[in-house]
């Protein structure tokens, strides 16, 4: 029987090692991942989403927004940078649901940029500038085309000189 401590040793090498790089990181043991070259089925949470954009085009109710506020001086090429990463990072924000003979498809895109609206709220009082911010976040969203895309907007709230409130939409049941 082994010893407890010499797993946690063991543990602790090959971490050691992996952050290093001298170690490769043990196979997945999930799912592999699908071709690219072309259109790919559904699963079964794209195409509840897609019946739901169906029933009602141009609806927003499956979107989902968040809210950050951010303060300080803000860097445009910065969070330009981040959003842009996050997007060419997980494709399920790069993907669209068209349909193709007469079925709906998942396409994954290549990686671009992610729309920023900029809405200056500076001349507003507090009370005004956070009910716009509430509308952005809920009942004014923009609605998402789930065959042309894109599926991930943001939008750049202005409340003050150095105050933002970053909103950051995509649809509530995250495909995949």
């Amino acid at each position: 029987m082994t010893d407890t401590r010499d797993r946690a040793h063991l543990r602790q090498e090959l971490l050691r090692l992996r952050l290093a790089g001298r170690a490769a990181p043990a196979p997945a043991d999930g799912i592999a991942r699908a071709p690219r070259g072309g259109p790919l089925p559904l699963s079964f949470a794209q195409r509840r989403l897609w019946i739901l954009d169906r029933l009602q085009p141009g609806g927003t109710e499956y979107l989902m927004t968040v809210a950050l506020r951010l303060r300080g001086p803000l860097d445009r090429a910065a969070l330009r940078t981040a959003l842009d990463g996050i997007l060419h990072r997980h494709e399920v924000l790069r993907t669209r649901y068209p349909v193709a003979d007469g079925e709906p498809v998942q396409i994954v895109d290549e990686p671009g940029s992610v729309p920023l609206v900029e809405e200056d709220l500076g001349a507003l009082d507090r009370a005004a500038a956070d009910a716009r911010i509430a509308a952005l976040a809920t009942g004014a969203r923009r609605p998402v085309d789930l065959a042309e895309g894109p599926v991930f907007s943001a939008v750049l709230a202005r409340t003050a000189a150095q105050e933002h409130v970053l909103l950051l939409t995509v649809p509530a049941v995250i495909p995949g």
